[in-house]
């Protein structure tokens, strides 16, 4: 049985392609698009929506960010099918009986069963088995239907959120002139936080249920007998990120326009 192997150049294309690309190929990739792979975040899947998120988007608008931060936090969505959304002019209220009082606050993605396309929305508030969305649209959120018929649909929770400091009155809005922007983004995904780092004297080990950190250890007390750790086996050494790797955070702040800080809270 004759199987036709890819050519060579055919290889090299899907090489250069983010939705090709794999491997050390998209790790590469990555790198000379300026966009390493995120620390703590290995999925390949992740990476490549990263990589087409940014890389087609206008750098330092809203809109960029949003969708590179969807593709970071994709995979911690939580997807609720047959949801049901009823209009109201205080606010839209969906219904699902997987939601809970914790989604207050949460952005959500609502896709109605009708074909039309998907809306961001806002839960100001939530209780057991429903949210209420806000009534108004922002910069990042759509409005609501506040009248018409009840819908169904598809609802995703996602798992981030966008926020700038607002100042509470004229006054303090006029000393915020000469101050820098701040975006805040706010998540639920710990998974893509730093691990944790802790001072370990000399190679005293792990001792569980202590999480697998950083240790700062002396690499030149001139013993070469000493252990200098293994990033897999531990100890585990803190070292900057060498393998083409970086933080989130330093990742986005990459991305925003000049003048503009980062926070990111969990």
């Amino acid at each position: 049985m004759y199987i036709e192997q890819p050519s060579p150049l055919y290889l090299a294309r899907q090489a250069t392609q983010i939705h090709a690309a794999e491997g050390a190929d998209l790790q590469a990739l990555s790198n000379m698009f300026g966009l390493p792979w995120i620390a703590q975040s290995i999925d390949e899947n992740t990476q490549r929506a990263f990589l087409t998120a940014t890389t087609y988007s206008a750098k330092g608008s809203p809109a960029a960010l949003f969708r590179t931060l969807r593709a970071i936090f994709q995979r911690h969505e939580r997807t609720l099918t047959s949801a049901t959304l009823t209009p109201n002019p205080q606010g839209a209220t969906i219904s699902h009986p997987e939601l809970t009082d914790e989604d207050a606050g949460a952005w959500v993605e609502w896709t109605p069963n009708d074909g039309t396309p998907a809306q961001i929305y806002h839960a100001r508030a939530a209780q057991t088995g429903a949210i209420l969305t806000t009534p108004a649209r922002t910069t990042w959120h759509q409005q609501p239907p506040l009248s018409g018929a009840q819908t169904t649909g598809v609802l995703k929770v996602l798992a981030f959120t966008i926020s700038e400091p607002a100042p509470a009155n004229s006054t303090e809005a006029a000393r915020r002139v000469s101050r820098p922007c701040e975006v805040i983004i706010n998540t639920t995904a710990d998974t893509l936080d730093t691990p944790p780092t802790y001072l370990r004297e000399l190679d005293t080990p792990r001792i569980p249920p202590e999480p697998n950190g950083g240790h700062i250890m002396d690499l030149f007390d001139g013993n070469p007998d000493t252990s200098r750790g293994d990033q897999t086996l531990g100890p585990y050494p803190l070292y900057f990120p060498s393998d083409g790797q970086t933080s989130l955070s330093s990742t986005l702040e990459g991305l925003l326009a000049a003048g503009v800080r980062l926070r990111i809270t969990l």
